[in-house]
C-alpha cells in the first residue's frame, strides 16, 4: 500500500484515496492529441502531501508503456518518485492508484 512507503502520511489519507478506480467505473478511451499544453504543478497546503501520477505509452503498436508518480510535501519537495516500464498503460496507472506504487 502506498502509504507504507511513506508511514507518517498515512494518517492523512482516508482509505478512499485508495479506490479511484471505483469513484470513476465508466473511462472513457484515450483519445491522442498532438496538442502541446504547458503544465505546472503547485504544492498542496501546509501540512498537506501531494501524489501525482502520470503515463505514457508508445504508439508503435509494441503495447509498451511507462508510469511514474512523486509524492510532494507543501515545500514542494518530492519526499518520494518511482518510474517503471509497463505494458499496459491504462490498466497499470489505475492499479498504481488503487495499490501505490508497490504493486
Amino acid at each position: 500500500m502506498a502509504c507504507s512507503l511513506l508511514p507518517t502520511a498515512a494518517p492523512l489519507f482516508p482509505s478512499s484515496c485508495y479506490r479511484a478506480s471505483q469513484l470513476s467505473p465508466a473511462v472513457q478511451p484515450f483519445q491522442p492529441s498532438s496538442r502541446v499544453v504547458p503544465v505546472q504543478s503547485t504544492p498542496p497546503p501546509r501540512g498537506w502531501f501531494k501524489i501525482n501520477f502520470d503515463g505514457s505509452v508508445y504508439h508503435d503498436g509494441s503495447g509498451q508503456a511507462n508510469i511514474g508518480g512523486a509524492i510532494h510535501d507543501s515545500a514542494g519537495r518530492v519526499l518520494l518518485a518511482f518510474a517503471e516500464p509497463t505494458e499496459h498503460s491504462t490498466v497499470q496507472e489505475w492499479r498504481r492508484i488503487k495499490n501505490g506504487p508497490a504493486s
